[in-house]
């Protein structure tokens, strides 16, 4: 129930101070993990140069760039990565119909 409060605030835009700031801390640690998985990377193809792309060696590049994207996602936006945002009138969303 208190996440739902949270993320509803998050929504709309009314966002404490602390909480921007821990989002973008927690972009940051993504980011240093990118960084060591990015490290490992290296380390295991250094080891089996000739060998070639290993399914270990695949995955380990896959997180690494998971990681990358979503830590600067936080880092740059922040809280304001969850706020709603307008939709234009002539878009192609799905319109719900009421129910009579």
């Amino acid at each position: 129930m208190r996440a739902r409060i949270w993320y509803r605030r998050l929504e709309l835009g009314d966002v404490p101070r602390r909480a921007d700031l821990a989002l973008r801390l927690g972009g940051l640690s993504l980011l240093a993990l990118s960084a060591t998985a990015a490290k490992l990377l290296y380390l295991m193809e250094e080891r089996t140069r000739m060998a070639g792309v290993t399914p270990g060696e695949g995955g380990v590049g896959l997180i690494a760039v998971v990681l990358l994207s979503a830590g600067l996602m936080l880092v740059i936006e922040g809280a304001q990565l969850f706020r709603l945002q307008p939709v234009p009138p002539r878009s192609w969303m799905p319109i719900r119909c009421k129910r009579k």
